[in-house]
């Protein structure tokens, strides 16, 4: 906490973080408040900067009593059992930091308990979650940005072996060799200048020339297995940063995230519950009013009961029907016709009146509608809780995975070692080391449903005649009695096995219409 920062609300505001005097400051944002610690600290803070206690400011053993009361009097957060704060604190003020932040301050080593608050019912907003309780859980454990492994340490030096021991003998007489075969060439001249045979003289002389000449080198061997050596090293650990548990880990993360957008979705849905309803109340009205309005003995100009018949037929029974629909595509019913019958409609129209007082029914639409949201985020507590778990144990065996030792890598490692070992003995410069490159682990947002919408039906619990099709036994009333029609089939005669509307008041009305 620096004395001197802080944000003014003046050009003369005096820049000092002191709360009991007025300075015209405000703390910068992000940042821990007087009021976050005990009344003595901040007794202590406005001691230390007031200018009318220069030289009075508190000594060390002041400072390092009152630290260690405060050190005693912490409690722990309710939402986060890494945050400790001060008990006369009106809230957590690293929660609070961190919702600023928009990351955790504190990273959780304790991968095995978790503890997430319980949900609660609230009449305003629904079941009610701690989500930044369940983010504190999933976004304090730490992932890395890439996966890196190093090639394990060889306790010890190890020994030159017997083969590259031998090489080195072989080095050390190998200066000899090239003066001997220098002395056996000339040896060679001579015997030309003499009466030795022409055959005897080559074959000396080609000895004389290998030991001379010859290039290969008793390091050259042991340099081919240090490259063998350092690319199964390299291979190995291409092949562990592949099969790393990471993608597990990220995986239930993202499921956890998204369960926590579907919650938040939820709530947002049952928030506008009401709003949505009273947006679509009046259409509802309005169609349920032109509902009572049946064709069939209405007076329409030029409409006759053999076209009221026609537009039973293609179920057209009501005014809402012909409201939702084009009553052209009956035959017979012509632009004049259709004219005339969206006349009736609107004088229909003209009559309705909006009802404005909430009616126990749509109490009762609200509430159905609220508490399928309800149970849905029951459920989702359960299973939120749950995935943060499987999450932290995924985390939990990626970091046993990461600080675990690979028998087969440690092997090739004692290889490599014993390779250098070798070729420091022959005196040859030994080359570095394989560099992996790290493998870069994909942000936990590839894996996640990228935020698509849910469909929670909160606003489609008033439309129960906004889109009729010819499914919707609602919208089909029947031409003898007036009542609902319901979906049946046929079970004999010509249509059987071909659905068609039938009377709900079978069989004391035996209306039919067909599909």
């Amino acid at each position: 906490m620096y004395a001197f920062r802080g944000c003014p609300r003046s050009a003369e505001s005096l820049p000092t973080i002191a709360g009991m005097r007025n300075t015209g400051m405000v703390p910068p944002p992000g940042t821990v408040r007087l009021n976050d610690f005990t009344p003595k600290i901040a007794s202590y803070f406005e001691s230390a900067f007031s200018p009318s206690h220069v030289g009075k400011r508190p000594s060390a053993p002041t400072w390092v009593e009152a630290l260690g009361e405060l050190e005693s009097a912490l409690r722990v957060c309710s939402r986060n059992k890494l945050h400790r704060y001060a008990r006369n604190a009106k809230e957590c003020p690293w929660c609070r930091m961190e919702n600023e932040y928009g990351r955790p301050l504190f990273l959780d080593t304790d991968l095995t308990n978790v503890h997430v608050p319980n949900g609660r019912l609230d009449p305003a907003a629904g079941f009610v979650l701690d989500i930044p309780a369940l983010l504190s859980a999933i976004n304090g454990v730490a992932i890395p940005s890439s996966i890196s492994i190093l090639i394990p340490q060889v306790p010890g030096t190890p020994k030159p072996s017997r083969g590259a021991s031998e090489a080195r003998s072989k080095k050390r007489f190998a200066p000899l060799s090239r003066i001997a075969g220098i002395g056996i060439m000339f040896g060679t001249a001579y015997a030309f200048a003499s009466d030795v045979p022409v055959l005897i003289a080559l074959g000396i002389a080609g000895f004389g020339g290998w030991l001379v000449f010859r290039s290969s080198s008793p390091a050259d061997g042991f340099l081919a297995e240090h490259r063998k050596a350092a690319n199964a090293v390299s291979s190995r650990i291409e092949q562990l940063q592949r099969t790393s548990p990471i993608e597990q880990v990220l995986q239930k993360k993202a499921e956890a995230l998204d369960a926590i957008d579907e919650f938040k979705q939820l709530a947002s849905a049952f928030g506008n519950i009401r709003s949505e309803y009273e947006k679509n109340r009046r259409q509802k009205q309005l169609d349920d009013h032109l509902s009572q309005f049946p064709i069939r003995g209405a007076r329409i100009p030029k409409v006759s009961s053999g076209d009221i018949a026609q537009l039973a037929s293609y179920g057209f029974t009501i005014a809402f029907d012909a409201k939702r629909r084009d009553v052209q595509q009956v035959h017979g019913i012509g632009p004049v016709k259709a004219s005339n019958i969206a006349a009736w409609i609107r004088r229909a129209e003209a009559k309705f009146q909006f009802q404005s007082a909430y009616t126990p029914e749509d109490q009762r639409h609200i509430q159905k509608a609220q508490n399928e949201i309800i149970t849905k985020q029951q459920g989702l507590e359960e299973r939120l809780k749950k995935l943060v778990g499987e999450f932290r144990q995924e985390a939990q065996g990626f970091e046993r995975w990461r600080t675990s030792h690979d028998p087969e890598l440690a092997r090739l490692a004692q290889q490599l070692a014993q390779a250098e070992a070798d070729l420091s003995h022959l005196g040859v410069p030994v080359p570095s080391r394989p560099n992996v490159t790290p493998l870069p682990v994909p942000s936990v947002s590839t894996f996640q449903r990228g935020g698509r919408p849910t469909n929670f039906g909160a606003t489609s619990i008033a439309r129960t005649r906004a889109t009729p099709s010819p499914t919707q036994p609602h919208a089909v009333t029947c031409p003898q009695c007036g009542s609902r029609m319901v979906q049946r089939t046929a079970r004999r005669g010509s249509r059987a096995g071909r659905p068609f509307w039938g009377c709900s008041r079978y069989p004391s009305c035996t209306g039919t219409r067909p599909i």
